[in-house]
């Protein structure tokens, strides 16, 4: 394999590298603002509920959401507000929540509830939760070893409900972003192998999205992580930018879809849609690996071995 055809090689690993970051920032976003980490641990609380307590089903959903919205636990600074408006509440729920902490906050509201069904079903969810009396030893976290097992298997559950949904969130992005950029990844190549200038920009902005792909987005409440996302989604466009690579057809087809009459155009979106779909961390390993590549090749040219006479 010759530099040229290396180069090559990573400037189309950048390409998709810094489009799968726009669509894993996009795939961010949207769960920040559904407050998807938030409503799915909510799911799996209700789950555990519904399931190890068939008895107090009917308030599954209702105590699970009011130990994920308690100001104790809840990620979420507008926490202190009770007016219940639908997003807002999506955006008061706690993103993580340990064992202990579930069966402390569950205690405190309980005792704050008025007496009633819901007061009486939160109370038989405590009293199960705490440890048998004298038994040893006695559990680490105060919690009796079944509803912790129990607990910790609901958390596992939901956290591949969480991933599923971000998977479905990031190939629904990937299909979008696709088919409305014309992303060709068959053309693309073809390009990059003859378009010097455009390979050694790409080449060089190699290292800069990697380096982005290594920063996750920080931030206190989901307002802040929409607006962290947003500025991350601006660097990298203009980091890709700066290589001089259209993302945006110029001129834009009009009608959009006019392209796709060709088998050839057709097959190269879909291919790429295929590609992004793999993910950021997959191109980030991928341009990883072949950027380790260049200094050997590089070597080897400088030194090209001698035949024996």
């Amino acid at each position: 394999m010759s530099l040229e055809h290396l180069d090559t090689l990573i400037a189309f690993a950048t390409v998709m590298l810094g489009v799968s970051l726009l669509i894993t920032t996009f795939t961010q976003m949207v769960s920040a603002f559904l407050g998807l980490r938030g409503t799915n641990l909510r799911w799996g609380l209700k789950a555990l509920i519904e399931n190890i307590y068939p008895d107090s089903k009917q308030h599954a959903h209702d105590i699970a959401e009011a130990v994920l919205r308690h100001p104790l636990i809840s990620d979420s600074s507008l926490s202190i507000i009770r007016r219940k408006v639908p997003l807002l509440q999506r955006w008061q729920l706690a993103n993580h929540v340990t064992v202990a902490e579930f069966v402390r906050i569950l205690e405190r509201i309980t005792v704050q509830t008025k007496a009633g069904d819901l007061k009486t079903a939160m109370h038989n969810i405590v009293q199960h939760a705490q440890p048998a009396a004298g038994s040893a030893p006695v559990p680490v976290q105060g919690v009796a070893e079944e509803f912790q097992f129990w607990f910790e298997t609901a958390m596992g559950r939901t956290s591949q409900r969480f991933r599923l949904h971000m998977r479905v969130w990031t190939i629904l992005f990937a299909v979008a972003l696709c088919l409305a950029l014309h992303l060709d990844s068959l053309q693309l190549y073809t390009q990059l192998s003859s378009d010097a200038e455009l390979r050694a920009g790409l080449v060089a902005a190699s290292s800069t999205l990697s380096a982005k792909a290594q920063q996750p987005a920080q931030a206190t409440d989901e307002k802040a992580a929409l607006e962290t996302l947003a500025q991350q989604a601006r660097e990298i466009k203009s980091s890709l930018d700066a290589t001089r690579l259209n993302l945006i057809p110029s001129p834009y087809p009009n009608p959009w879809y006019s392209t796709y009459e060709g088998r050839r155009h057709l097959l190269g979106v879909l291919f790429t849609i295929a590609l992004l779909s793999l993910g950021a961390p997959f191109w980030y390993n991928i341009l990883k690996s072949l950027s380790s590549l260049k200094p050997l090749l590089a070597s080897k040219g400088d030194n090209p071995g001698t035949t024996a006479g």
